[in-house]
């Protein structure tokens, strides 16, 4: 192998065990919180469609089409 030119078996193996159990968990756990607030914010989204259509601002043809089209999109 190329690579055992610069580091032993034994150092490549230790890499990708430090990769495997400490960076792969936190750059999971990093991309659950970017979906944690992309849900968050579409949870704001709603609930301010609510309450336009409860004051009466939206109408419920609006609010409808609205929210399909708040339901429909990723972000």
């Amino acid at each position: 192998m190329i690579i055992c030119g610069a580091f032993g078996l034994f150092e490549i193996l230790l890499i990708l065990i430090v990769l495997a159990v400490f960076i792969l968990p936190f750059l999971r756990m990093l991309g659950n919180r970017r979906k944690q607030g992309q849900y968050t914010e579409k949870l704001d989204q709603l609930e301010r469609l609510e309450r336009l259509h409860r004051d009466g601002t939206l109408s419920d043809k609006e609010f409808n089409r609205q929210k399909r089209k708040l339901l429909r999109t990723r972000q």
